[in-house]
């Protein structure tokens, strides 16, 4: 899986919820964001017919919950009202936090496909902490649908942009939340995952690095609207069928603003993988790669990826060298073994893959 650590058209979304937007000031074109990037998504990969209706409806649902005339919240006690009622809205579509990694989507596509699980699978899940008031409110005889951290987040910033109110995505290692930005300048986070709000110092332990990393605006920042787009759009751009039409749209995202170590990585791992990009763009490759890892030094999967660009560039020792690193820090034994199958690879001249 080379993520690090995440619509049909607006028309249904926009006459389902327009007697609520009737009352409330345009936010402008973020407002479909979810929608627009299921479009999207639809042009490079397979996404199940039902998506888009399904999508439309939770939107729809989740602006219809405020009312005729929505009132954007001006505390933080209104702000976490305000997402637990999207946050329901999305919980009654059956939409829950995965309880294992193998499980997260890359992609709103990915998310939106009906998973029918065996009685002990679905306790599983509504077992899983996150998924406490999820549960009370799923309907156990139905599909389920998996919706983890980034996911979430992006129903809930459509929903919350559409009506007007200033919502960001937010981002740390291995994980995203939504971060609402009060008319007063005060801020308060939810967390889909959690079903709660947490402050910043949950999410990041006071170190040396982290402190930089904050500094740098690495983590823990509000992202302006084109970065989270860039963030989503290369999501879906790593996952597309063909390599060709991933390259597109992990470039888009770079050129709409994203920052973030994922797009960085994600960008670097389909140039190396393919002849033609590896040949041409194998020095950008390695500037991307290694900005990812310098954001997240521990992480053997973006170690991979520098590996790879430094063998493009012709340094194979040295890539050999890093494989052997990336595969004494994998998470898992299935990691382990690609990062070293790479290095076999990498020996021959052959690309990653």
């Amino acid at each position: 899986m080379r993520s690090a650590l995440f619509v049909v058209t607006a028309t249904c979304f926009l006459a389902c919820a327009a007697c609520a937007k009737s009352e409330v000031s345009s936010p402008g074109d973020a407002r479909q964001m979810a929608e627009e990037l299921l479009a999207v998504e639809k042009t490079v990969r397979q996404v199940p017919d039902s998506a888009g209706q399904l999508l439309s409806l939770t939107l729809s649902n989740a602006v219809r919950a405020f009312g005729n005339s929505p009132r954007a919240p001006a505390s933080p006690e209104e702000a976490i009202a305000a997402s637990i009622k999207i946050s329901t809205a999305m919980a009654r579509s059956n939409f829950l936090q995965p309880a294992y990694r193998k499980d997260w989507p890359s992609t709103l596509g990915q998310a939106l496909v009906p998973r029918l699980l065996s009685p002990a699978e679905l306790q599983t899940v509504l077992g899983f902490e996150g998924n406490v008031e999820r549960a009370k409110l799923v309907d156990q005889h139905k599909a389920i649908y998996y919706f983890d951290c980034d996911m979430g987040s992006a129903l809930i910033i459509s929903v919350a942009t559409y009506l007007g109110w200033d919502v960001r995505l937010v981002e740390v290692p291995d994980h995203n939340f939504v971060r609402w930005h009060l008319p007063s300048g005060e801020t308060v986070n939810w967390d889909w995952t959690a079903w709660a709000s947490l402050d910043d110092a949950s999410y990041l332990a006071d170190t040396d690095v982290n402190r930089l990393l904050r500094q740098r605006g690495t983590y823990l920042r509000s992202y302006q609207a084109s970065e989270a787009r860039g963030y989503y759009i290369g999501l879906i751009g790593s996952k597309a069928d063909s390599p060709s039409a991933g390259t597109a749209l992990l470039e888009r995202a770079i050129s709409d603003g994203a920052k973030d170590g994922t797009t960085y990585n994600n960008i670097a791992w389909n140039y190396v993988i393919q002849e033609e990009t590896a040949r041409t763009k194998g020095s950008i490759a390695l500037m991307y790669a290694l900005t990812a890892w310098s954001m997240r030094p521990d992480h053997g999967n973006t170690l991979d990826t520098v590996a790879c660009a430094t063998s493009v560039v012709g340094d194979r020792p040295m890539a050999m060298a890093l494989e052997d690193h990336a595969a004494r820090i994998a998470e898992s034994e299935s990691e382990r073994e690609g990062f070293l199958k790479n290095r076999q690879r990498i020996a021959t001249g052959l690309l990653c893959q």
